[in-house]
């Protein structure tokens, strides 16, 4: 799960279910909660992770897009099981098996995301 506090420069967006990429506009005095994978699990695919990317926008070049995050992730020898029933045909976006530990997903995530 991730905590983000941004400025106003913005540049965040998210991929919709549709495969729609849309701008999160910045809210003064808020932050973003994203869910990460594990939680899509624990929800049994009810809470999906969100794709995220950020975008340097042109009209933002003459300033320096802050932004804080705050990651929170379980122990590592968490294991990966639904807590709750699956959603109706849901396939989590990275193949697990139940009893896979948390690091042992995690490494397999950052092993895809780092070949692409």
């Amino acid at each position: 799960m991730t905590f983000l506090f941004q400025d106003e420069c913005g540049g965040l967006e998210v991929k919709l279910s549709n495969g729609e990429w849309v701008d999160i506009k910045p809210i003064k005095n808020s932050f973003i909660l994203n869910g990460g994978f594990m939680l899509e699990v624990w929800s049994g695919g009810n809470l999906p992770a969100g794709p995220h990317r950020v975008r340097a926008l042109s009209e933002n070049f003459t300033r320096h897009r802050q932004s804080v995050g705050l990651f929170v992730q379980p122990d590592v020898t968490t294991e990966m099981q639904s807590l709750v029933s699956n959603k109706p045909n849901w396939e989590p976006a990275f193949s697990y098996n139940e009893g896979t530990t948390h690091y042992e997903f995690f490494k397999k995530v950052i092993l895809y995301m780092s070949a692409k």
